[in-house]
């Protein structure tokens, strides 16, 4: 008997933590519409079930009453933007002061 490489196996089924794309959002939406379930959705996608609940339902549905990838992805884009610490006072301007 052989043995399989254990190291491997999880690569291939390991949950990806990195922010969703546009292509897995879209693939959400459709998946959903067509009366997918949020675990399998999460296991097609090899994601997390709540980062899937999260995507569905946390986003507002901008009046239309269903998920959109779109407007989803794009709210995404502006809050990872909006991440990070800002600069209050410029470098200069504390110099000039000492």
């Amino acid at each position: 008997m052989k043995k399989k490489n254990k190291k491997k196996e999880k690569k291939e089924n390991k949950i990806t933590r990195k922010p969703l794309t546009l292509r897995e959002r879209i693939e959400i939406e459709k998946l959903y519409y067509y009366g997918e379930s949020i675990s399998n959705i999460a296991k097609r996608l090899k994601r997390q079930r709540s980062t899937i609940y999260r995507e569905i339902k946390g986003r507002p549905r901008t009046g239309t009453g269903r998920y959109r990838a779109d407007v989803s992805h794009n709210k995404a884009l502006k809050r990872i933007s909006k991440r990070g610490n800002k600069r209050i006072l410029d470098k200069t301007k504390i110099l000039k002061i000492m």
